[in-house]
């Protein structure tokens, strides 16, 4: 795909990376094939509206191509007869619109269907303590985003849509306890699993306030009392429980997605 770096691709590249995702721009049709033959990719996003991309090429070359396999791809197109007649024989979606919350929920499927593990989100200001865990996690492919403020991790949770979510109660910028409380008022959080991890001491009615926020199986983690190995077999136990998949995948902002 020739990427015009148009302001909406750019905010979702940006969102993909903020995720983790690795994205792989390409400029060209030429490139594009190559990228996808050589990445074997996890899926190709397409913006079939852009009159300045050769995108409509480019899905007729994937089409024809004996050597990509059935890549899973992404459209970004108003509805018509001639995206509908081109999608025929190909995984493809019309995606209309900057939907983001839609698009990730795709993506999301994507990884199911590829057995992958899961996704977590990681609430926490210790950014190195946050990289250890990514990296523990991304030994079971585990897919993770993490936020370091109350409004980032409410943002985030309306992208990413975790499996599971590691929180920290004692924030930079708010609360831990407000992200709860956000969270039980969103109807497809309600049975997500959460792991209390904190340095906070934590009384009694604290507890009872966690445990009735009403969302899925909660769990508690003294910092002081555990190391970071202990939080990931925790995670992974209430993971598996949580999803038969997850993912952990790559896209292009504008053209072709290669693994980690």
């Amino acid at each position: 795909m020739c990427h015009d770096a148009s302001t909406h691709f750019e905010t979702l590249q940006g969102l993909l990376e903020q995720q983790n995702y690795q994205v792989v721009v390409v400029k060209s049709v030429k490139e594009a094939i190559a990228r996808a033959a050589a990445l074997q990719p996890t899926a190709i996003l397409l913006d079939l509206d852009n009159p300045k991309t050769d995108d409509w090429e480019l899905l007729t070359l994937l089409k024809q191509r004996n050597s990509i396999p059935d890549i899973p791809l992404i459209i970004f197109s108003t509805p018509s007869s001639r995206v509908e007649f081109e999608l025929l024989g190909t995984m493809g979606w019309v995606y209309q619109s900057a939907d983001y919350a839609s698009l990730f929920q795709m993506l999301k499927q994507f990884a199911m269907q590829q057995g992958q593990v899961g996704r977590v989100l990681i609430v926490e200001d210790d950014l190195d303590l946050t990289r250890v865990l990514a990296a523990m996690l991304g030994c079971h492919q585990v897919q993770t985003a993490y936020a370091q403020t109350q409004q980032a991790a409410i943002e985030l949770c309306q992208h990413f849509i975790p499996d599971l979510l590691v929180l920290d109660l004692t924030l930079s910028k708010g609360s831990g306890f407000a992200v709860v409380e956000w969270l039980r008022q969103q109807e497809h959080f309600c049975q997500m699993p959460l792991i209390i991890y904190t340095a906070q001491e934590l009384g009694d009615v604290e507890r009872s306030r966690l445990h009735l926020s009403h969302l899925g199986q909660t769990e508690f983690i003294t910092k002081s009392r555990a190391v970071p190995e202990a939080l990931e077999a925790l995670i992974m136990r209430l993971l598996n429980r949580a999803t038969a998949g997850g993912e952990r995948f790559n896209l292009v902002s504008g053209g072709i997605a290669g693994g980690n």
